[in-house]
């Protein structure tokens, strides 16, 4: 997430993960959008020594001719974050970024930890939604399409995996699938395809916090962009300030000993940030995401879709353009007109194309899949309570693990839900 909040929490990194009743779910904070904030708790709890010990295998890009775009074009590429038990025969997990996540960002890089941590070989992709990934993997940099998104990650997947066999000494037992938000929706896609391939067929595939309708979760995340838009330089200036000058207090207080479980918890229970605070930091966070895919969408394709003087010295000013946008109008002027120009949905009316970018469409697949399952959480502010009635309709009880609490993606790396996911992937 947003750079500034790793501050906040940079001094929990020597803090051990402490045990949580198996009885109870004792997740502390109630309020979803301050647990959404502190999702940031993921990365920083990965150990720098693991984050050293990452194999990368570099993807081809697609188009060598895009090096030449301006600004951003000599720094895309694509890598798949491998971590490997040298001469061991393990099952193989594949792990979805979120939106705008590197391949050794934020959840990625802690699912990657835990998972290898737990005899797994282990294999993090970006996000479609982050620029570079976007520029180097895909044909028209606009991405947002699950039915079509899902071939280049594919395509990645297997490219990585094969680099892997051929330049590492290791064997695999069986392919498994995570995804995290976006990656999970995106993850259901990719296990689709992957039943027709049977490349990897695999065995168990789990979504942790995906959007059901990615219409409405983009649209709720919209709704939020006003709480940092409509805000002043001065307000944003002095939350930001606000967020250095706590850490710095963490640093007085606890920079010598570290931090206890109960001091810990009573941090996060006194942040100093009141709830719409969280949500224009949340805000910024989704809107630097988007900017990033607007932009490099418009640098492939050159549609005029904002001012951009593709010879100034400096991507600023066409960043700021970019940052007008949200999901909404990216997806209705941007995504579906490309899908139709293209002829991919020459038939389709708006409405079934909107049901087509979420899990509705796959009711049938979701329904007959039985190594398919979801974790969500109760409060998760991108998507309603009617979607997940939805789901729970579609997959019931035993393969949908709902938390009572945690935001999106705020609860990950409770140890509860570290144990059931070492567990559904163990079992």
């Amino acid at each position: 997430m947003f750079k500034i909040m790793h501050l906040l929490f940079i001094l929990f990194f020597s803090m051990p993960i402490f045990a949580t009743p198996e009885q109870a779910y004792l997740f502390p904070v109630q309020e979803p959008n301050k647990a959404t904030f502190l999702s940031v708790v993921s990365e920083l709890i990965v150990d720098n020594s693991f984050k050293r010990s990452i194999e990368y295998i570099e993807i081809d890009n697609i188009d060598s001719k895009r090096e030449e775009l301006p600004w951003l074009g000599d720094r895309m590429k694509a890598d798949v974050g491998f971590s490997y038990h040298p001469n061991q025969k393990r099952p193989l997990i594949f792990v979805l970024g979120g939106l705008g996540a590197t391949e050794i960002s934020g959840t990625n890089l802690f699912y990657q930890q835990v998972l290898y941590s737990q005899g797994f070989h282990v294999m993090s992709v970006a996000s479609p939604f982050h620029w570079s990934f976007n520029m180097s993997q895909f044909p028209t940099a606009t991405p947002g399409y699950s039915r079509l998104d899902r071939h280049q990650l594919y395509r990645v997947m297997k490219e990585a995996f094969e680099k892997a066999s051929k330049d590492h000494s290791f064997e695999v037992s069986e392919f498994y699938l995570l995804g995290y938000s976006m990656g999970g929706l995106q993850s259901i896609f990719v296990a689709e395809w992957d039943q027709q391939e049977k490349y990897f067929d695999f065995q168990k595939v789990l979504a942790v916090n995906p959007p059901v309708d990615l219409y409405e979760s983009a649209s709720r995340l919209d709704s939020m962009f006003p709480f940092w838009t409509k805000r002043s330089e001065a307000y944003q200036s002095r939350l930001q300030s606000k967020v250095f000058a706590y850490v710095r207090l963490l640093n007085d207080r606890y920079g010598k000993d570290g931090f206890t479980e109960n001091v810990l918890l009573e941090e996060i229970e006194k942040l100093p940030f009141r709830q719409k605070d969280y949500k224009a930091l949340i805000a910024k966070t989704f809107l630097e995401t988007l900017s990033g895919t607007v932009l490099s969408s418009e640098l492939v394709n050159d549609r005029g879709s904002f001012p951009m003087n593709r010879n100034h010295y400096s991507p600023q000013p066409a960043i700021i353009e970019s940052e007008k946008w949200n999901f909404v109008s990216y997806f209705e002027k941007i995504l579906l007109p490309e899908l139709y120009k293209r002829n991919w949905l020459y038939k389709e009316t708006k409405e079934q194309i909107i049901k087509d970018m979420g899990l509705y469409s796959l009711e049938k697949f979701l329904k007959e899949n039985q190594q398919i399952h979801f974790f969500h959480n109760s409060d998760d502010i991108i998507i309603s309570q009617d979607s997940l009635r939805y789901l729970r309709s579609v997959v019931g009880e035993e393969r949908l693990k709902l938390y009572p609490r945690g935001g999106h993606l705020g609860n990950v790396w409770w140890p509860k839900n570290v144990q059931d996911l070492v567990l559904y992937f163990k079992n």
